[in-house]
């Protein structure tokens, strides 16, 4: 993506592709991403869309997301609109709320995250082969 599409997106608000994200909204929906991750790997990513390094970092991810979608489901987490989700997410994995976010969760528990400029596609689909 180039750095003018960035932008745009960060401006304009973007969209999220719900065929590559899942967008969980309740706690319920977060326990369930927990207690698959026992059986695929499953990879939370949090947004702002006041964030223009969220968009790039989004994007990022997209751009990937069959290879990623092959080794884990994907889910967005808006973190102003579902601010109470988030905080969830920072409490149950102990990993102190940043955005953009990626966290990898598998048997239950976060194997590996990374945060702004350190959400690369290459860096997810290593951790995810192993």
């Amino acid at each position: 993506m180039s750095f003018f599409t960035g932008i745009k997106n960060a401006f304009s608000g973007g969209g999220i592709d719900e065929s590559v994200w899942n967008i969980p909204e309740s706690e319920n929906d977060l326990e369930q991403i927990f207690d698959r991750s026992t059986e695929k790997p499953q990879l939370i990513y949090k947004h702002s869309n006041s964030c223009s390094i969220c968009w790039f970092a989004k994007s990022e991810i997209e751009a990937a997301s069959e290879s990623i979608m092959e080794l884990a489901d994907l889910h967005f987490i808006n973190v102003v609109r579902f601010r109470a989700i988030s905080n969830l997410i920072a409490s149950k994995s102990g990993i102190i709320h940043q955005s953009p976010q990626v966290l990898i969760i598998q048997n239950g528990k976060v194997f590996w995250h990374a945060s702004h400029g350190r959400i690369r596609a290459h860096a997810i689909l290593e951790q995810l082969r192993g």
